[in-house]
């Protein structure tokens, strides 16, 4: 799947009323390109949550964690989980907070945080710029 087909851009209402927007994110594909995506940030800046397609053309929000796996290679943002975007954002937020919030949570990766060039935490990272609904979403 192309990554255009991969990351969503298009808000719907009910995603911009749950505080996601779009921001541009790394290319899944390594390319050197930020792309635009969906995406929903909140106070952990090793976490986002990214609106993607799935395999059948269904919205699916995918959970990812900033870090490396088992301390191998850069840091990047790995999926960590996923839920279908059928029954809409405030249900998929729900279920993120109850994920997080298990005491027994715990990162499927090292976690780190994303630091930009200047070796300070990114700021793409910690915010989203939430743009206006748009119709396709």
């Amino acid at each position: 799947m192309s990554v255009l087909g991969l990351y969503l851009s298009d808000v719907t209402p009910d995603e911009a009323a749950a505080g996601f927007g779009v921001c541009a994110v790394a290319h899944p594909d390594g390319a050197s390109a930020a792309v635009p995506a969906v995406v929903y940030t909140w106070g952990d800046p090793s976490h986002r949550l990214v609106k993607t397609s799935g395999r059948d053309g269904q919205v699916i929000f995918q959970l990812q964690a900033f870090g490396r796996r088992k301390g191998d290679g850069p840091p990047g943002w790995f999926a960590e989980r996923f839920w279908p975007g059928e029954y809409g954002p405030t249900w998929v937020l729900d279920r993120l907070r109850e994920h997080i919030g298990r005491p027994e949570y715990a990162a499927l990766i090292e976690l780190h945080i994303p630091l930009g060039d200047d070796g300070l935490p990114a700021q793409a990272a910690l915010e989203v710029t939430v743009s206006g609904p748009s119709a396709g979403g």
